[in-house]
C-alpha cells in the first residue's frame, strides 16, 4: 500500500477527520508497511518539534544580553579598541594579511562588487576555561557529561588570556571589521542572540542563525553553537530564508546544519542570488568523509532547487567549514607512507555541480601541502594539541557560480614564518581558523 495517502494528512495541521482517515488506513497496512510508516511518523514529529527545541536552545531565552554591553555602533567600536589596547593584548596586533589579485575587475560600478567572508569563530563552549562554571551546570539539557579543558588547546601560552571569551569575542569582531565584508558566513557561533547578532546589527548587518541540535558544546554545559549568515542592511534585501538541520535527500533525512538565504541587491537593478553556509561532519576518517560527501550533495541539491524556486537561477554562493582537505589523506606507519582514505567530498562538488568553483585555488595532491611547501598552498586552520599533535589543513571554502560571478581577489593566510609557535588560537588571532575572504564581480 502506498504511504502517500497517509503522509498527506500528517504533513498538514491534522484535523479530526484526517485522524479518522489515518486510523482506517492503518487497519489496511501489512507489518512491513506499518514499520515504514512508523519511521515516517517519527520524522514528521521531529520536524514539528524542531522549532520548539531550537527556541529552547536560544541563548537569548536562557541568558540576558550584557546590560553593560555596547548599545550602538560607536560603543561597539570603542569596546573593540579597548580590548585591542588592553595590557595583555596591546603588544600583539592581529596577524598582517595581504591580498592576491586573480584577475582585473570587469565592472565599473562599485555596487556590482561584493566581498564575502567565511569564518569559523571557535565556539566558547569548545574552548572554555575548566575553572569557570558552565551556564548549564544544572543539567537542563541532560547530565553534563564532561568538563571543558580549553577545548584541548593545551599548548597555548596563557590560555586564560588567549581564550578568555569576554575579550576574544571582541577580537573576533575586530578581525571581521578590518576586512569590511558585505556578506559573512560564520560557524561555531554559540553566543548569537546575546552577543554576535545584536552587535553585528549595531554595525550595520542583518543576520540569520541556525542552531546545531547535536552541538558538542552541550556536553560541556554550554550553549549550542550553530551557523550564521550576515549581510549589509544597506546593500541587500532579504527575500527568503531557511534555517535548518536536516535535508531530505532520496527519501533519507540527512543531518546538516545550514542557513540558506535569497538576497537581492539594493543599490543596482541586480537579480536575486542565493547564499548558503554549513558546517560538515568533523574528524578525519574514511567513514566521516563518506558522510561529508552525502551532506554536501544533499545540501547542494536543495540549494539549486531553492535558487530556481526563488528566481535566483544558478547565482549561488556557498561558504563553510567542510572539515576536509581537497586531497587524499595519507598516514605513516613503520616508516612507510600509506593511503589512509580518499578525498570524496570536495572533488565531488565540482564533478557533480560543474558551474560551481572554489574562490581559493585547491591543491589536489597531499605532497603539495606538507611543511616544506607550506607557502605554496592556502591553509585555513593550523593548531597544536597534545592529543593530536600539530595539524595544518585547508578545510574552509568559498564556492561560487562562475557563470554569474567573477572572483577578482582573495585574502591570503598570514605568512607562515610570522605565526607564533603555539599556532592558533594565540595572542595574535582569536580562533583556530583564519577568516578567508574573496571579492566578486556580478557579471
Amino acid at each position: 500500500m502506498c504511504l502517500g495517502r497517509l503522509e498527506s494528512p500528517l504533513r498538514r495541521n491534522t484535523k479530526h477527520n484526517n485522524l479518522e482517515t489515518i486510523l482506517v488506513l492503518l487497519l489496511a497496512l501489512d507489518r512491513s508497511t506499518l514499520l515504514q510508516f512508523s519511521r515516517k511518523l517519527l520524522v514528521v514529529a521531529v520536524l514539528r518539534l524542531r522549532p520548539v527545541i531550537k527556541d529552547m536552545m536560544r541563548p537569548s531565552s536562557l541568558a540576558d544580553a550584557d546590560p553593560d554591553g555596547p548599545k550602538n555602533k560607536e560603543e561597539v567600536l570603542a569596546r573593540i579598541r579597548e580590548v585591542r589596547d588592553s595590557p595583555g593584548l596591546k603588544d600583539y596586533p592581529l596577524y598582517s594579511r595581504s591580498w592576491k589579485e586573480l584577475c582585473p575587475t570587469v565592472v565599473n560600478e562599485a555596487s556590482r562588487r561584493i566581498r564575502v567572508m567565511q569564518f569559523n569563530l571557535l565556539a566558547e563552549g569548545l574552548s572554555a576555561d575548566p575553572e569557570i562554571k558552565a551556564p548549564f551546570e544544572d543539567g537542563r539539557f541532560g547530565k553534563k557529561s564532561d568538563k571543558s579543558t580549553w577545548g584541548g588547546f593545551d599548548s597555548i601560552q596563557e590560555p586564560g588570556v588567549v581564550l578568555n571569551f569576554s575579550t576574544r569575542k571582541y577580537r573576533i569582531l575586530e578581525e571581521i571589521l578590518r576586512h569590511d565584508p558585505d556578506i559573512i558566513a560564520l560557524q561555531e557561533v554559540d553566543r548569537y542572540h546575546d552577543f554576535f547578532g545584536p552587535l553585528l546589527d549595531h554595525l550595520g548587518y542583518d543576520s540569520r542563525w541556525s542552531c546545531k541540535l547535536d552541538s558538542p558544546s552541550l556536553k560541556f554545559g554550554y550553549f549550542s553553537d550553530g551557523v550564521s549568515i550576515c549581510w549589509r542592511k544597506d546593500r541587500f534585501d532579504l527575500i527568503e530564508d531557511v534555517t535548518d538541520n536536516e535535508v531530505e535527500f532520496k527519501e533519507e533525512q540527512i543531518n546538516v546544519n545550514h542557513v540558506l538565504l535569497t538576497l537581492k541587491p539594493k543599490d543596482w537593478a541586480g537579480e536575486p542570488f542565493v547564499c548558503v553556509t554549513t558546517h560538515l561532519k568533523a574528524k578525519a576518517t574514511a567513514e566521516n568523509e563518506q558522510i561529508r560527501s552525502k551532506q554536501i550533495t544533499a545540501l547542494l541539491t536543495k540549494v539549486t532547487g531553492f535558487a530556481r524556486e526563488h528566481n535566483a537561477g544558478e547565482r549561488i554562493l556557498l561558504c563553510g567549514d567542510f572539515n576536509c582537505d581537497p586531497f587524499d589523506i595519507y598516514k605513516t606507519e613503520g616508516g612507510q607512507r600509506e593511503l589512509d582514505y580518499r578525498a570524496i567530498c570536495v572533488p565531488h562538488i565540482e564533478e557533480s555541480f560543474p558551474n560551481i568553483c572554489s574562490a581559493y585555488p585547491l591543491m589536489y595532491a597531499a605532497e603539495n601541502a606538507d611543511a616544506e611547501n607550506s607557502d605554496k598552498w592556502l591553509w585555513t586552520t593550523w593548531k597544536r594539541r597534545t592529543e593530536s599533535g600539530e595539524i595544518k589543513h585547508s578545510i574552509d571554502y568559498i564556492y561560487y557560480d562562475k557563470n554569474n560571478f567573477k572572483c577578482t581577489q582573495i585574502l591570503l593566510p598570514p605568512d607562515s614564518e610570522s605565526v607564533l609557535e603555539h599556532r592558533l588560537p594565540c595572542y595574535k588571532y582569536p580562533s583556530d581558523h583564519i577568516s578567508i575572504v574573496a571579492d566578486f564581480d556580478f557579471i
